[in-house]
């Protein structure tokens, strides 16, 4: 297979998965902020996380105001993080595979990054469809974002120009590389 091939077959795969996902949060919560495709490091796995505007409430309460920028855009302090991860053992079995069979054929580091941010730009392209609101920050993210990351996430946002919290989404990004 091909690497179109190879994307068509994980971006196959992965839009259903991660719109069923969307759904089913969506129906037990009116107030999702934010949606995110959840990398593994180098891409090695792939996931689905979501917020909800009262589970963030919940966590300012507990934290200083410093500390809210985290709370509200990195994934690692969402409500729903690596949800319903059993939906995505197989997918993440076959890029498991594949990342193997790419190292051995000597892709670099860049040629694999610029895949799979294809292949989730294109899943998040799909998914803007299932959302009710403009107003949700989707977008992709790792959980401990190298530099190379970070540019990642952000070239992905970027290409994505749905919410208005770019004005904050953008420079909590910047703030992680410093």
């Amino acid at each position: 297979m091909n690497l179109s091939e190879q994307k068509k077959h994980i971006v196959f795969t992965l839009t259903p998965i991660f719109i069923s996902c969307i759904e089913e949060v969506k129906y037990q919560h009116s107030d999702i902020y934010a949606i995110a495709i959840h990398c593994g490091s180098g891409f090695s796995s792939l996931g689905f996380a979501a917020s909800t505007l009262q589970h963030l409430n919940e966590q300012k309460l507990k934290h200083p105001k410093e500390y809210w920028s985290i709370l509200e855009y990195s994934v690692s302090e969402w409500e729903f993080v690596n949800y319903q991860y059993d939906k995505f053992i197989d997918l993440n079995q076959y890029i498991d595979e594949l990342l193997e069979e790419f190292y051995e054929e000597d892709l670099t580091d860049d040629e694999i990054n610029s895949f799979f941010s294809d292949v989730c730009l294109e899943v998040l392209n799909k998914t803007q469809v299932t959302l009710s609101s403009n107003d949700v920050l989707l977008s992709l993210q790792f959980s401990d974002p190298s530099d190379s990351g970070i540019a990642i996430m952000k070239t992905i946002y970027e290409a994505l120009h749905i919410t208005p919290k770019a004005d904050k989404f953008l420079p909590f990004l910047s703030s992680l590389a410093s």
